[in-house]
């Protein structure tokens, strides 16, 4: 009896396989782009409001971010490992490895110049890899928009401090910054509205993409 139902179970097995593939890869392939959208919006409020309050970007938040990152790329790359060609990467793999390589390399050189938050090259980091996650051009649009928004706090910084500054405690909810501390920029929100900017860009143009029957 036993290897009855066990033949009858390898023989159902044997008969949907051939359809788990292609039903794998359409579930994963539009979870990927969910899960890492979900995971930057639960945690953007916060970031914002940490970054504009304290000048800091909690490492627990740009963690889970990051965690959703890495959820969204292991879907990207399951359905190409149970299609026919084991261990494929998907198109655009190797677009995304360097330009996550190239946002770390400038976070680490800013961050150790003075020029850039510890906290914002770590966040720097996760959204680029996020962008990746959503297509290739994604990254494209972030970085344009990154240089975009970097100028324009470059140059309310400059008029800032050409008036004085801001004075007084910033605190961080871990002991604070010394009374008559510069805080200094939050470029927390700075990075969050490039990568929404990019995800928003991208949907459009997948919207066109469709609609104008270019796919």
């Amino acid at each position: 009896m036993i290897l009855l139902v066990a033949s009858a179970l390898v023989a159902s097995a044997l008969a949907v396989s051939a359809h788990v593939p292609s039903a794998l890869a359409v579930a994963c392939g539009a979870s990927a782009p969910v899960a890492v959208l979900a995971g930057v919006a639960l945690v953007t409020p916060g970031l914002v409001r940490s970054d504009l309050r304290h000048r800091r970007l909690p490492n627990r938040l740009v963690g889970l971010a990051g965690a959703a990152v890495v959820l969204g790329i292991v879907l990207r790359v399951v359905p190409h490992a149970a299609g026919r060609s084991p261990g494929a990467l998907p198109p655009g793999s190797a677009a995304a490895v360097v330009a996550v390589a190239t946002a770390a390399a400038v976070a680490v050189v800013l961050a150790a110049g003075g020029g850039l938050g510890m906290g914002d090259a770590k966040l720097a980091v996760v959204l680029t890899a996020a962008a990746a996650v959503l297509s290739p051009g994604a990254t494209l649009v972030l970085g344009a928009a990154v240089g975009v928004g970097a100028g324009l706090v470059g140059g309310w910084e400059i008029r800032r401090r050409a008036v004085g500054g801001d004075r007084g405690v910033v605190g961080d909810g871990e002991g604070g910054q010394a009374v008559g501390a510069d805080p200094g920029v939050p470029f927390g929100p700075v990075l969050l509205a490039a990568f929404w900017t990019a995800a928003a860009v991208t949907a459009a143009a997948d919207v066109f993409a469709t609609t104008s029957g270019v796919r």
